[in-house]
C-alpha cells in the first residue's frame, strides 16, 4: 500500500520548490 506518497503531495511538493524554487 504505497498511500504515504499521495497522503500529502502538497508538502512533498512545498519542501521541493523550497529547496528548488530557481526550478521554475
Amino acid at each position: 500500500v504505497h498511500s504515504k506518497r499521495e497522503t500529502a503531495p502538497t508538502i512533498t511538493t512545498l519542501c521541493y520548490l523550497k529547496q528548488r524554487p530557481g526550478e521554475k
